[in-house]
């Protein structure tokens, strides 16, 4: 390949914002040159990584926006220690089918049950799925809403995003007391 074209080449993969090609195109031009596959499956071959690599770009971007404490996943959450929750639940619900439906999911029991493993491992799942997730305890919604309420702010993240709850989790009064809302 001339470097004439192989400039424009490069110019064209960064225009088009085929960073991963971009990046591989010495490595994606020996393969090719060895297996000489047709132009069509060359062609599939080439988008089919940029579109991995763009999928696993905005995978972890959105894991870093959703602000996880740890790395949990799903697969590692061990439902024979924790019988009472329900696995088929717990794997429709990694779905993100219930997003469409504006509908929340809540995670209630004492300390030490898993909640913050499977809110982070569902979160995970979703934000795969294509979804935007921002992970926050009660305590901490709590504060961001009263302090919001007392700055007569709503400019806040995450007052912003309580208050599009299509049924709030958690109702906050000016007086301070908390109560549970449920459907």
């Amino acid at each position: 390949m001339s470097e004439i074209v192989r400039a424009r080449v490069e110019e064209r993969l960064t225009r088009l914002r085929l960073g991963s090609v971009a990046t591989r195109l010495d490595a994606i031009l020996s393969q090719a040159a060895r297996k000489e596959p047709t132009y069509l499956d060359f062609l599939d071959e080439v988008l089919g990584d940029e579109l991995e690599a763009k999928q696993k770009k905005r995978v972890a971007m959105g894991i870093q926006i959703a602000h996880f404490p740890t790395v949990k996943l799903l697969e590692e959450f061990d439902f024979k220690f924790q019988p009472s929750v329900d696995q088929r639940l717990v794997r429709e619900l990694a779905t993100g089918h219930f997003i469409a439906g504006a509908e929340n999911v809540l995670l209630f029991g004492p300390p030490g049950v898993g909640k913050t493993h499977l809110a982070i491992g569902l979160g995970r799942a979703v934000v795969e799925a294509g979804h935007s997730v921002l992970f926050i305890t009660a305590t901490s919604l709590i504060g961001s809403l009263a302090k919001a309420e007392s700055s007569s702010s709503s400019s806040s993240r995450v007052a912003t995003s309580a208050a599009a709850c299509s049924s709030p989790p958690i109702r906050w009064s000016p007086s301070g007391a908390r109560s549970s809302a449920t459907r």
